[in-house]
Parts: structure tokens; sequence; C-alpha cells
């Protein structure tokens, strides 16, 4: 299927492009070739394209390559540093966690950051709060559990 104008634009305005991947050898529904027939039609248009195409078919060992590299080149990049700093909430089954996370703007805009921050410990949700101005210090506690972090 070809893209309509409308959507090359909107794939213009993505900061830091698109990022695609394929098992090369993978021809489940097309899925290789079309992948490759894709990117090469949006270069053109003037679509910023990352690929990461590897050795291999639909299998997860080849998504879970693929997945490693966009959360390292996309997902994450932005990150400059993560400190998390971690003391007794007074007995041993209660630790009281803040984590400060430095991500650099992946816009141009000079607004703070804003949206919701959740909290885990592992699996278990601890809580989660708006971010003001950058910055969100302690959530709602779940569970008699305290955290603080930003954002």
């Amino acid at each position: 299927m070809t893209p309509t104008q409308e959507q090359i634009n909107r794939m213009k305005t993505v900061t830091g492009g698109i990022h695609v991947g394929t098992g090369l050898q993978d021809w489940l529904i097309g899925i290789a070739p079309n992948s490759l027939a894709r990117t090469e039609n949006w270069r053109p248009a003037g679509v910023d394209v990352t690929e990461h195409n590897i050795n291999g078919v639909h299998v997860w060992d080849v998504w879970r390559q693929m997945l490693d590299d966009y959360l390292r080149a996309v997902a994450f990049r932005t990150t400059t540093s993560l400190e998390v700093d971690t003391t007794s909430a007074g007995n041993p089954h209660r630790t009281h966690v803040t984590a400060t996370a430095e991500v650099d703007p992946v816009t141009i805009s000079n607004r703070a950051p804003s949206g919701t921050v959740d909290f885990y410990a592992g699996a278990k949700y601890l809580g989660s709060g708006a971010v003001g101005g950058g910055r969100r210090l302690t959530p709602t506690p779940r569970h008699g559990n305290t955290c603080a972090g930003s954002a």
C-alpha cells in the first residue's frame, strides 16, 4: 500500500525519524521484502528512516534483537543519566526510593516535560502522579509504600 502525501508529511515530522527493522529471511506474508521496499520508497520522499535489519526469520530471537536496538537507539537515546537513591523506611520491608533521570529533549520545544509517571518495584505498581515543571515527587503511595522520583 502506497502512503498518501498526508501520511508522508506526518512521517517527515517525526523527531528522530522512523525506525524499522526486519528479519531479512522473513517471508511470512512478505514481511522482509515489503519492509525493505517501503523504506526505499520513503527515503526519496524525504522521510528520515533508520533500519535495523538482521539475518533471520519470523522468530523471537530476531524480534528480541530488533527490540534491543530500538530501546537503545530510539526509546532511551536521550537519557543522559539515571541516579537511584534508596534508604530504609523503618523496617526491612519498606524502602524509600528516589530516582532522578536526566533526559535530553527529543523536540526543540523549550517546555518542561508533562504527563504522568508510573512507579514500579519490579512488577508491583507503587503509584503514579502528574509531572509538572519537569518534576514529580512522591506519587500517591499504595499499600503503605512510599517512593519519589523525577522525570
